[in-house]
């Protein structure tokens, strides 16, 4: 049987505080495996900065974990929405993110 905990990943977000799962055989959580794999990529290395700041300004400090910055990806939640999004005042793009 699969065992796995859901662990806190930060808690940096003045709105958000952001879980990630960790199976209970591994030393790395599901997003540090997703962060080893794509951050040496050259492809995906500026996409992924990318996606570090939209969790971190977007989601952690300016509007929190809202709905409508998701979308549902085979049977999970996924980010960034793509597409355009307007948030309050800010229109966010991310209608090619790889």
């Amino acid at each position: 049987m699969n065992i796995f905990a859901l662990v806190e990943f930060d808690d940096q977000g003045s709105l958000c505080t952001f879980y990630t799962l960790r199976w209970d055989d591994s030393k790395l959580s599901e997003t540090e495996k997703f962060i080893q794999k794509f951050r040496k990529d050259k492809q995906f290395k500026d996409s992924l900065q990318q996606l570090a700041k939209f969790l971190e300004i977007n989601i952690g400090n300016e509007h929190g974990a809202l709905e409508a910055l998701f979308r549902f990806e085979n049977a999970a939640h996924a980010l960034p929405k793509s597409g355009n999004l307007l948030v309050g005042e800010v229109t966010i793009n991310y209608g090619n993110f790889p």
